[in-house]
């Protein structure tokens, strides 16, 4: 004889339905988060309509870590930027 019941509650199907909106949200964070790393902040020398240096820039960027930590209800960020400077000490 078999059973008439659905295989899934309504309930099931629910929590199914948001871990995946869930996993979708941090698979589209981590994206975000690894095409803003690629970029470097300030270009030598900076090009940009309405920025002018007088003179080259002599601080370069050496390294840049980013590091997150997720958790159910928050999440942790730490960046460490270690910068140079090439030119005379001010």
């Amino acid at each position: 004889m078999l059973c008439n019941r659905p295989i899934f509650s309504a309930q099931t199907v629910v929590e199914h339905s948001q871990n995946l909106m869930k996993l979708k949200s941090t698979i589209l964070f981590f994206l975000i988060l690894t095409a803003f790393t690629t970029f470097d902040i300030a270009p030598n020398p900076i090009s940009a309509n309405g920025i002018y240096t007088l003179e080259e820039c002599k601080v370069r960027m050496e390294s840049e870590i980013v590091s997150v930590e997720l958790f159910k209800e928050y999440s942790i960020v730490e960046c460490t930027f270690e910068m140079l400077n090439y030119g005379k000490e001010i």
